[in-house]
């Protein structure tokens, strides 16, 4: 299934012509290369793991009041049960709980239960001791005292149990990871517990409306506008019920303007936030959406341009994560947003290879449900999802490696046969695939600019993402960390 038709407009504004500029940049590496973490990935892939490592199993036990049932940034409380696996953990053994470390929940602590993450540890066991100790961020470690941990023994982990309780993720998910791990023989090694247990996170209260049309259109075309309700971080999936007034700027409802649509959008609770509706267009010119809902809602639309000559314009975002990585959420919870709330025409979900608990190399189930969801996702003409993942390169750079078919491999960074940027692009020579360099000009890796980006494999670069701008050393937004001389317009 070839998707260029849909995807290509929307790369040219981007476009590179770089040769060869090895005067201007000698280093042949990122100016802020960190091959340390490179050496730590591969030493941790040839470490061999004792049998121990990862056993036994972890479960959440509901709150009976209630408190693990929480909103985003609220504060609650945890109760686990690790069971130990047929091979025990050894005395001096560890197992460990890390919470996510990427959206602000509170690192678990031991030590004061005035203090948010305040975690207290026990087991039925007499005659074993536990000493618990904050390690990380958001990481515990549980090291086993006085003998060692045998199977089916239990130990309770209750994380939030000071007055305060924990904090939670800032943003919603239906499935936020507790991940349990084990050094069953306490030589400093640890593995992932299998199916470590998840909670949900709800959305918070309604505060914002969200309106979306497309920036282009044509005289007598339907279009659609996409209408939705997200708390005050933007999250969806809110708990909204009632009317929400629909109107033309500067209308009173209806028709005014040049647009026809409806005058209400009814919200129930199996909308869970977002609807889309159907807008006829009737006159040329430039036209916006407002809608006003109950306490205070009220949003604006983007400005639709109407012109039989108008360029067709397609709104992209081909750099984003799931909780698989260091983002949020499932692969269903990104396609879903960028459908249904952003309303984009393309998107690409690029999980890093090996950044984030699981690495995606190492793991093809989740891979296999990356590329399921993406092509379960697409809808030509409609809405594009490109398999895409981060090819999290410390050496030279982090790109993103895009896929156009319904297929592709995780090539991955720290494999000595895609090390680099040119044996990436030798391996995918061929393929109908693109690479995309990003956060060129800083954190947090830069790129190196020494080797050329591929004229047939990389045309194009990301001039701003989340991390800030690498466009120009003045422009605005400026990207973290940034190192002078390798700016997108330096390198061009």
């Amino acid at each position: 299934m070839r998707r260029e038709s849909l995807f290509a407009p929307s790369l040219s504004v981007i476009c590179l012509c770089l040769g060869a500029c090895s005067e201007e940049f000698p280093t042949r590496i990122s100016p802020s290369a960190r091959p340390e973490i490179v050496d730590t990935l591969r030493q941790d892939l040839a470490t061999q793991r004792h049998p121990s490592d990862g056993g036994g199993r972890a479960w959440l036990q509901p709150d009976p009041a209630g408190r693990d049932r929480v909103s985003v940034g609220q504060f609650g409380r945890w109760t686990f049960v690790y069971e130990a696996g047929p091979l025990g953990i050894a005395e001096d053994g560890l197992l460990f709980l890390q919470v996510s470390p990427f959206w602000g929940w509170s690192t678990p602590q031991v030590l004061d239960p005035q203090q948010p993450g305040f975690t207290e540890v026990s087991t039925d066991s007499s005659d074993l001791t536990l000493e618990a100790l904050t390690i990380d961020q958001q990481l515990l470690g549980i090291r086993i005292g006085a003998r060692a941990l045998v199977a089916g023994e239990r130990i309770k982990i209750v994380y939030g149990a000071g007055d305060v309780g924990a904090r939670a993720d800032r943003y919603a998910e239906s499935e936020s990871r507790f991940w349990f791990a084990v050094d069953g023989d306490g030589d400093g090694i640890r593995q992932i517990v299998a199916d470590s247990p998840t909670t949900p996170v709800r959305a918070g209260p309604p505060s914002m409306l969200w309106l979306t049309l497309p920036s282009t259109a044509s005289l007598g075309q339907r279009v659609r506008l996409t209408v939705a309700v997200l708390d005050h971080t933007g999250n969806a999936a809110v708990e909204f019920t009632g009317s929400v007034n629909i109107q033309s700027a500067g209308s009173a409802g209806g028709g005014g303007r040049g647009l026809q649509h409806p005058e209400f959008a009814d919200f129930e609770a199996v909308n869970a936030g977002h609807r889309s509706l159907e807008v006829e267009i009737l006159k040329a010119g430039t036209h916006r959406i407002e809608a006003i809902g109950p306490d205070g809602l009220i949003g604006m639309s983007n400005p639709m341009l109407v012109s039989d000559d108008a360029p067709r314009i397609l709104w992209a975002d081909l750099h984003g994560h799931s909780a698989y990585s260091d983002g949020t959420g499932t692969p269903q919870n990104y396609f879903d947003y960028a459908r249904d709330i952003a309303a984009l025409d393309v998107v690409a979900l690029t999980d890093h290879d090996h950044w984030g608990i699981r690495p995606l190399s190492q793991h093809p189930e989740i891979w296999d449900d990356i590329q399921t969801q993406t092509r379960s996702y697409h809808s030509p003409g409609e809405f594009v999802t490109l398999l895409g993942y981060e090819w999290t390169n410390w050496i030279h750079g982090h790109r993103h490696v895009l896929y156009f078919d319904d297929s592709g491999e995780v090539l991955s960074s720290i494999d000595p046969a895609y090390e680099s940027p040119e044996l990436l692009w030798n391996a995918l020579r061929g393929r109908d695939a693109l690479t995309i360099a990003h956060h060129s000009a800083g954190g947090p890796i830069a790129t190196n600019w020494s080797i050329p980006p591929d004229p047939e494999l990389e045309p194009v670069t990301e001039v701003v993402s989340v991390h800030g701008s690498s466009e120009a050393s003045d422009s605005p937004g400026l990207i973290y960390h940034s190192i002078e001389g390798n700016f997108v317009r330096d390198a061009l």
